[in-house]
């Protein structure tokens, strides 16, 4: 065991000094909520992304618990936080072993097994990333749970059963995923007692009877989460048909076997589209090596009863992404974090056929050579693999930058190098950027509101009023009412900047007056408004508006702004700064 942990560790040792990156930046650097043990209560009562008022799918109080810790620990080092995720990946590793010296009956397959779980290169997204630690806490959890449930199982003392129960009830408060604890043990509960030659019957209601405080414990969870949520699985994603999520399983499923086998040109995003036309290539084609790769697996467990147990871990952790696909993002469908817990048991289906290599008489440690060999070469070509694939978490471009090489038309890699770019004062890398994403969904209001931001903050309004204006008709059905409601209040904000810049001071107020009516209690709104009645001269009206916005956030400079109007101190309309700066007038910062 101490060979697996050990490369598990060194694998990943070149990530202590990678920054925060990606999701690292909301979820960390600028996320109050984990600054302050105070903040714990809240955790059980928002969703993780509640700090951004944010509507979210993810409820994972546990998660935020963890980031807490690391905050108290290593503030904001980043080297610390990789340091935890990369132990808990070497934690997750030792309980491969356990499990699979339980599973396989073999301590030399076991020992593959976890060999090959700690440096396959499909996990460099959940240990590299912060933010993907989601996965290895999980996995530690729920790893624990069924090795305690199992112990209780052999015999042992009821503690072991109650320590399971816990584990259980942590584990889903980590990561949704964890409602498949319960069809894992039932499955053990059979597995178990088959050896026992019980009748099915019989174990049918023992199983339902150990399991019944388990499912209780799902059931509380799932309807906390859907309070919490203010839905099961609130609309922020797609709206798409159930023959569509139906016809793209096969190509979902097939994705992620590949992956496993083959973990070559990894990335965080994708080309990976809902099947709405199923053909021969994108449905046919991996339904049928989907099912080619089922028959095998069944046919070789029926002369090898240690495939089944594997067989459950490949599978059934895939049943929470695939089932939700319907409710994800259509450019954000797939990621190989899904695969954390399904490569244990592509691992233990590997181990037991690297044990079945039989030539050569020579043996080390009653292992034969042959085995070794291959073992070895295998570990060094996953990790060569895993060490280069990591590289590309080094900072945010080359992550962007590798996102567009494997999927050109990815909104999300698109946008986030356009913000680098912004970030880094490159305005006209940035556009581009943005400009690529427009060219390929003209009707995406994320890209039209960000290309026109982009103007307006470099004084181009009347480029931007078009993008702009566009963006507050576009009526996408990828969003619920609220998110639309927001996406055009939003639209209808920057678009009123764009006409203040451009001399259009009744139709900026006017689109003002509808970001109010969309969105009236977002910062900025009413302070925007305010801003162009006092340049018009109806500084009674402003002072309303300064108002409203100090009930929307007390921090707000309307105070000062509030009080120079009062004091007939406020600087007239022609006064104001030569190059029209609106940007700087309402935001005061860069985009």
């Amino acid at each position: 065991m101490l060979i697996p942990v050990a490369l598990a560790i060194l694998v990943y040792v070149m990530a202590l000094r990678y920054p925060f990156i990606y999701d690292d930046i909301g979820q960390v650097l600028k996320n109050p909520s984990i600054q302050s043990w105070q903040n714990l209560p809240q955790y059980f009562t928002h969703n993780v992304w509640s700090h951004l008022n944010a509507v979210s799918n993810y409820y994972r109080p546990l998660f935020l618990l963890w980031m807490l810790l690391n905050f108290s620990l290593f503030g904001t080092n980043p080297a610390g936080w990789h340091a935890a995720s990369i132990l808990l990946h070497a934690g997750a590793t030792a309980l491969v072993y356990l499990l699979a010296r339980r599973d396989l009956k073999d301590n030399a397959a076991a020992g593959f097994c976890a060999a090959i779980f700690a440096v396959h290169p499909i996990h460099v997204e959940c240990v590299t990333w912060i933010s993907g630690v989601t996965e290895p806490l999980l996995a530690v959890l729920f790893l624990g749970c069924v090795l305690c449930y199992r112990r209780w199982l052999d015999g042992s003392d009821r503690r072991w059963y109650t320590a399971s129960l816990v584990l259980c009830a942590l584990a889903l408060l980590s990561k949704e995923t964890a409602v498949i604890i319960v069809p894992t043990l039932f499955f053990y509960e059979f597995y178990e007692m088959r050896a026992r030659d019980a009748a099915p019957l019989q174990r049918m209601r023992y199983a339902a009877w150990a399991l019944s405080p388990f499912a209780i414990l799902t059931v509380v969870y799932l309807v906390v989460r859907s309070i919490v949520l203010k839905g099961f699985a609130p609309d922020i994603g797609s709206h798409v048909t159930k023959t569509t999520v139906l016809f793209t399983l096969p190509d979902a499923l097939w994705f992620y076997l590949h992956k496993l086998v083959w973990p070559s040109s990894l990335s965080v995003f994708y080309p990976f589209a809902f099947v709405d036309k199923p053909g021969l290539a994108n449905c046919v084609l991996p339904g049928l090596a989907v099912v080619g790769v089922c028959a095998g697996l069944w046919m070789w467990s029926r002369r090898q009863l240690e495939v089944l147990p594997a067989c459950v871990w490949l599978f059934l952790p895939l049943l929470p992404p695939l089932i939700a696909l319907g409710r994800f993002v259509p450019s954000d469908l797939v990621h190989d974090r899904y695969l954390y817990l399904p490569s244990i048991g592509f691992a233990m289906l590997v181990a037991m056929a690297l044990r079945r290599i039989r030539f050569g008489s020579h043996t080390v440690a009653g292992i034969p050579v042959a085995q070794t060999a291959v073992l070895a070469g295998l570990v060094v070509g996953l990790s060569a693999c895993t060490i280069a694939q990591s590289r590309y978490w080094s900072n945010g471009k080359l992550l962007y930058a590798r996102g567009i090489e494997i999927a050109p038309h990815s909104l999300v890699a698109l946008h986030q190098m356009a913000a680098l770019m912004s970030q880094q004062k490159d305005y006209p890398a940035s556009r581009k950027y943005l400009e690529q994403a427009l060219e390929a969904y003209p009707d995406d209001y994320q890209t039209l509101i960000s290309v026109g931001v982009l103007d307006i903050y470099q004084h181009d309004y009347n480029r931007a009023l078009p993008l702009l204006l566009h963006a507050t008709d576009v009526k996408t059905n990828t969003l619920d009412n609220r998110s639309q409601g927001t996406s055009q209040g939003t639209a209808y904000f920057y678009l009123g900047m764009a006409q203040m810049g451009a001399g259009q001071p009744t139709q900026a107020e006017e689109s003002f007056r509808r970001a109010i009516k969309l969105l009236p209690r977002t910062p900025r709104m009413h302070y925007a408004l305010a801003v162009v009645l006092e340049d018009e001269g109806r500084d009674e009206e402003a002072e309303l508006e300064f108002l409203a916005e100090l009930q929307v956030d007390p921090n707000s400079n309307a105070a000062e702004k509030l009080q120079a109007l009062r004091k007939g101190s406020s600087p007239p309309s022609s006064s104001l700064d030569s190059d029209n700066d609106v940007w700087n007038r309402i935001l005061g910062n860069a985009p």
